[in-house]
């Protein structure tokens, strides 16, 4: 019986079986819930994961493609090229190539602005131990000029009653609105509505100034101090001597863009140079003993001071063997070498002008002609004589390019004459 009753104490009671089985049963289909939806979640995580491989395995062929264009990278291209920099500096920099080998472009930028800031301290220091500079005020120049009144012969860019202040403009200042005038009128006469018709820059003066400037009073202020400051800077810039010229109608338009031309065509000789001796590739540095020797044959006619003139002009522009020529052609670039070759052409137009007028004071003289003929036949019988003394003086009127047979006098005949496109060289050009 004891060991009845031990035994029936481990047994339980049928409705507590019923009761732990159905538990078990709610446990077991809550756990199938759960595995369902892990297994839903783990589905939904896979496809995502697929598609996130899909999305990178695409972007990977598009860059390896790239790649594959452009070319296999190499490690080389994050170093700077210092030969385009050379060819592209005025100055030498092969001592900052030298202390910035084998370094990146990041690290080459630091040393430089590192050599930039000292480089500009010692300056500052310079300065501040320098004694200060004594300021001469002209005495010859007047505070105010006097305006020419409001008549319909004075240029509109003048036209003020009263006085107006002296701004004593700078020749940087003056060669820098010089230059944007020509840039905006540039852009003026190249609109269509202008069908290819320049406006004379005394009428586009008053137009750029108002628009700059706003009021009469602002434009004939800028007005006169920028006919002064010409007046003034002529002898030291060509720039300021043709815009003053230009304006006042004593040349006509035709001489600045003809010189411009000229400019760029002694680009091209440097350019075609620099592709010769680099061996079919411009690098943008020439030897200047070449350059020399390529400016002798671009003007056959310049004699040996003109040559040692540019050659001078070259050695002041960049000191050294070498020449960056890119450099001299940049317009915010005060270039030597392209003053002194335009105050030469202008020295020869005005040589050219007086000895024609000596020559036809002479011949005529001699032949016992008058002035009063036909400017046809004057220009003519000049030419004549001009091309007997010297062929490389040309003119862009000929004789027979002329159709009307009025009379002229000779100073208004020179004047015209000297108000156009006068060149030295051969009579192909």
């Amino acid at each position: 019986l004891s060991a009845l009753k031990r035994n029936l104490e481990s047994f339980v009671s049928k409705a507590k079986y019923d009761e732990a089985v159905l538990a078990r049963r709610e446990a077991v289909a809550k756990a199938e819930r759960k595995e369902q939806e892990i297994s839903e979640l783990v589905t939904i995580w896979q496809r995502e994961i697929n598609f996130t491989r899909a999305v990178e395995n695409q972007l990977l062929k598009k860059r390896i493609a790239d790649l594959e264009k452009q070319g296999a990278h190499n490690p080389l291209d994050t170093l700077p090229d210092w030969d385009y920099i050379q060819s592209m500096s005025p100055v030498n920099v092969s001592p900052f190539g030298i202390q910035c080998k084998d370094r990146d472009c990041n690290d080459s930028i630091i040393i430089l602005i590192r050599e930039i800031c000292r480089s500009r301290a010692a300056a500052k220091v310079a300065r501040l131990q320098e004694p200060p500079p004594k300021i001469d005020i002209p005495g010859g120049e007047p505070r105010f000029f006097v305006g020419l009144g409001l008549a319909a012969d004075v240029p509109k860019y003048l036209r003020f009653k009263g006085k107006i202040p002296n701004r004593m403009l700078s020749r940087k200042n003056l060669l820098l609105l010089i230059k944007d005038a020509w840039a905006a009128k540039m852009l003026h006469d190249a609109a269509p509505r202008r069908k290819g018709q320049r406006t004379t820059l005394s009428d586009f003066l008053y137009m750029y100034l108002k628009k700059r400037f706003g009021s009469q009073e602002a434009v004939a202020e800028w007005g006169y101090n920028l006919v002064d400051a010409c007046r003034r800077h002529r002898f030291q810039s060509v720039d300021c001597q043709l815009f003053a010229d230009i304006a006042s109608g004593a040349l006509e338009e035709e001489v600045y863009h003809d010189q411009m031309r000229m400019v760029e065509r002694l680009k091209a000789v440097f350019h075609r140079l620099d592709v010769d001796v680099n061996g079919g590739r411009a690098r943008g540095i020439v030897p200047k003993a070449h350059a020399i020797e390529s400016l002798r044959a671009f003007w056959p006619g310049k004699g040996d001071k003109e040559i040692d003139q540019m050659k001078n002009a070259l050695e002041a522009d960049q000191p050294g063997d070498n020449l960056t020529y890119r450099w001299l052609f940049q317009n915010d670039s005060e270039c030597v070498l392209l003053d002194v070759v335009r105050e030469q052409e202008m020295e020869a137009r005005e040589s050219y002008m007086n000895g024609l007028s000596l020559w036809g004071d002479t011949i005529r003289a001699k032949a016992k002609r008058s002035w009063t003929n036909t400017w046809r036949e004057d220009l003519g019988y000049i030419e004549r004589v001009v091309e007997a003394e010297d062929e490389e003086f040309t003119t862009e009127v000929r004789a027979e390019d002329i159709k009307m047979r009025a009379p002229i006098e000779a100073s208004k005949f020179l004047a015209n004459l000297r108000r156009g496109v006068l060149r030295k060289g051969p009579a192909s050009e």
